[in-house]
């Protein structure tokens, strides 16, 4: 999940959610079940302003905008019902603290219910656009692998099935003398790393080399440090790179990051 992503889906969580407050305040006045309220009584702006604080807080706690624990939709599931719900009991200790009239029970299960159907549907809807953005060749994200071996063929394979991550494989490198691997195009040897990510505008570079050819993977992957690309490696039980490195899973796979784009 990239940055400008992960923000977006924040900022749209935020919105929604003051959205489902709104139409719960109104369905609490509106729709005759329970005891009658006083009419003219709606939730105060300070509300909304908690409510635009909480949510985002609570749900970034509990892994919401984290690629690595929202593979799938259950999984996101897993993740934004609790965050919802701590959101909504530290909602209820605002009102608490700062001496706000409380809202109703009713209103608050009509807030919670709607909050929960919007904000699921919302990632439905996200993978679903992710999808068809992929199937159309607009992912957010171009990948260029390096090695064709069985761990670049994984890796490829994991993308390809998983369209609505945004990642969309440009090609490999391998100093092979077939053309295509899977469908996917061999667009030089491993040493035209760079030329091919400045000519085919890649966003990120994995190295899936196998372990014998250890020296050949660390100069490769310091080579690209200097451009605007993310750097991953798939490790073959060799020593990481001591630069900043750090260990992601990758639906599976085990990848050593050195490098983010500034």
């Amino acid at each position: 999940m990239t940055n400008w992503w992960s923000a977006g889906l924040l900022v749209t969580d935020a919105v929604l959610t003051c959205l489902a407050l709104f139409v719960a305040d109104w369905a609490r006045h509106e729709v005759p079940v329970g005891d009658e309220v006083v009419q003219g009584w709606f939730i105060k702006p300070p509300v909304y302003l908690a409510v635009i604080v909480l949510w985002p807080v609570a749900l970034r706690a509990f892994g919401a905008y984290d690629a690595h624990r929202t593979r799938s939709l259950i999984d996101e599931i897993g993740v934004v019902v609790p965050g919802i719900a701590v959101a909504s009991l530290a909602l209820v200790g605002f009102f608490y603290v700062f001496e706000f009239r409380f809202i109703s029970r009713l209103l608050l299960a009509y807030f919670v219910g709607l909050d929960l159907i919007v904000l699921v549907n919302l990632r439905l809807v996200a993978r679903l656009l992710m999808t068809w953005l992929a199937s159309g060749g607009r992912a957010g994200s171009r990948v260029l692998i390096v090695g064709a071996g069985p761990a670049g063929r994984e890796v490829a394979s994991l993308m390809s099935s998983r369209p609505w991550a945004g990642l969309a494989v440009v090609g490999f490198l391998d100093d092979t003398q077939a053309t295509d691997v899977d469908g996917h195009p061999i667009l030089g040897s491993t040493s035209d790393a760079a030329t091919v990510v400045a000519d085919r505008h890649v966003d990120e570079v994995i190295v899936a080399l196998p372990p014998e050819r250890h020296e050949q993977t660390v100069r490769g992957a310091l080579s690209l440090l200097p451009l605007p690309v993310r750097v991953r490696i798939v490790p073959e039980r060799f020593n990481m790179i001591a630069a900043r490195a750090r260990i992601e899973d990758f639906w599976g796979v085990p990848l050593i990051g050195i490098r983010d784009p500034a």
